[in-house]
């Protein structure tokens, strides 16, 4: 949590005075407002954009603006002004979940959205009529108050079933849950439909279809719109339909996003029965379930465009992760090849790289594996590292650890050694960064004083070929421990290992930092699909 420090600061900064009282606050620029659900309406409050107001919650206390001067560093320093100034306002930890965010128009990227999603997070709730009538979202925007109403598939869609019997296309579509209709072709690398396929459905852009198949994450498959080709040929197995009437196809692409319908699905799936993994939803029946949707096609189309900005806002910050991960790679490829070299701080030229067998330049201990029956081998002690465990270039947990029996029993690996898995799944690095022990997949390399962990570490990725081209390839790859230590590769001088082991650690850290937004934008547009709709 952030401390009290600026708080003087932001009071002058609004001309208030550091002694207010809470009835003082609340004539001020904001109010600060003990939620009790019964009494407080705070419905539309949230997303009221037009009048520039802004939400932040933490347990029973919440802050609104009066206008829209106020910045994201403001609201943590007033945040912090109001705990200290009544601390007894905050009576109970709540369990902060997924439903706490904060939204601000047009700012929303220059949020920390973690933190005001989980540190400072409420689990809101519009008004008494939320709870009292399940027609009413939990998030809405404030100019819209009507009920959403009750309507069946089939009022608002008519079922496909044309063939592409003239042969009018030949791209044959399949629905991913991620990425929607796709091409088999390159979704696949090849073509799982049959070579005729003029008894496929014929789907023209805009129309949906309803892929029945269990995937991870989708329990009861994914309802997508046909949006990257003019048309395409789709199995007989998928259920395909065309919006009609007033309805907004872009309002009803989020709410299949949503997984509202799910409950539906439930109802008419027998569970467990299905055939090719399909679940068993009879066509008939499935055009019966029940959708709610906003009367007013202002709002659905309000939530569409809102929704289209998050997913923008998504697909852009993949980008980012995506430019800076081949920029790493490129990066990586011109020092290891010398294309690039560092300097000596004065401008001299380091001394030329040198090749080096693995086993000159450490130890190198190949893993075991402990009884898995002896319980007095594991506890909470020790680092126990298997290829499972291996995500990241610092390992810091494990789904194991061992005792210091179990640490005996193993191998013990010294701190800040290079951790390599050898069979199977070879090339898959990290540094283990205090004592501990892996299994019999991994072999581990410790750098004697001569050589910079960090730069093995990245030497080692960067060499990932040469691992799989020197590894047995009987019914699985095996890189054993005589093959890994006759490895050669290309050392430079400590120094300059330390100035390229500084600069990609550098470009990791970026990295990892994109990723975290990437994640927090992941995870504030689930927050919405499930927030937004009834």
């Amino acid at each position: 949590m952030f401390k009290y420090t600026k708080a003087p600061t932001i009071l002058s900064k609004y001309n208030m005075s550091s002694d207010l009282t809470y009835t003082e606050l609340n004539n001020v620029d904001f109010e600060v407002k003990i939620y009790e659900f019964e009494n407080d309406n705070l419905h539309g409050k949230l997303l009221n954009f037009q009048q520039g107001q802004h939400f932040l919650g933490y347990a029973d206390i919440g802050i609104i603006a009066k206008n829209n001067k106020w910045t994201e560093q403001d609201f943590f320093e007033l945040l912090d002004f109001a705990l200290v100034k009544f601390p007894n306002l905050h009576k109970r930890n709540t369990k902060l979940t997924i439903d706490n965010f904060f939204l601000q128009e047009n700012k929303l990227e220059h949020c920390d959205i973690s933190s005001f999603m989980w540190k400072y997070g409420y689990n809101l709730q519009t008004d008494n009529s939320y709870k009292k009538n399940v027609n009413i979202p939990y998030f809405r925007f404030p100019e819209f108050t009507d009920e959403w109403e009750e309507k069946r598939l089939e009022e608002i869609a008519d079922r496909i079933t044309r063939k592409n019997k003239d042969s009018e296309t030949d791209l044959p579509l399949t629905i991913s849950s991620i990425d929607g209709l796709v091409d088999q072709r390159t979704y696949f690398n090849k073509v799982v439909a049959s070579k005729d396929m003029s008894g496929y459905y014929l789907l023209k852009n805009g129309e949906f279809a309803y892929n029945k198949s269990y995937s991870v994450g989708y329990a009861y498959g994914s309802i997508k719109r046909l949006d990257k080709y003019d048309m395409g040929a789709l199995s007989t197995l998928y259920i395909c339909f065309a919006l009609k009437g007033e309805s907004i196809s872009d309002f009803l692409v989020k709410y299949f996003d949503s997984q509202k319908w799910y409950k539906e699905i439930y109802m008419i799936s027998a569970e467990g029965a299905r055939n090719h993994g399909l679940l068993n939803v009879p066509t008939e029946v499935f055009f019966k379930i029940k959708l709610h949707l906003p009367k007013e096609i202002k709002e659905q189309q309000k939530i569409a465009d809102f929704l289209s900005k998050v997913n923008e806002k998504v697909s852009n910050q993949e980008s980012i992760v995506s430019n800076y991960e081949e920029m790493k790679k490129g990066l990586m490829q011109k020092i290891f090849s010398q294309e690039v070299r560092f300097k000596v701080d004065d401008g001299n030229e380091y001394p030329e790289w040198e090749e080096k067998k693995l086993l000159n330049i450490g130890s190198i201990i190949t893993g075991t594996t402990p009884s898995t029956k002896n319980e007095e081998y594991y506890s909470d002690k020790y680092l126990w590292v298997t290829p499972a465990d291996i995500e990241d270039k610092e390992i810091s947990n494990t789904q194991k650890k061992l005792s210091e029996n179990g640490l005996k029993k193993g191998r013990i690996i010294p701190a800040n050694s290079v951790l390599v898995t050898c069979i199977a799944s070879i090339g898959k690095n990290t540094i283990l960064r205090e004592l501990g022990s892996c299994n019999q997949q991994i072999n581990a390399i410790t750098p004697n004083k001569e050589y910079n962990v960090d730069f093995v570490y990245y030497l080692v990725c960067f060499n990932e070929n040469m691992l799989h081209a020197n590894a047995g390839h009987g019914g699985m790859e095996i890189l054993n421990k005589d093959q890994f230590s006759k490895l050669s590769m290309h050392f430079p001088c400590l120094e300059e290992q330390q100035k390229i082991a500084d600069c990609l650690s550098a470009m990791d850290r970026k990295i990892e930092a994109e990723k975290k937004i990437l994640e927090d934008w992941k995870e504030l547009k689930k927050a919405l699909l499930q927030q937004m709709f009834v």
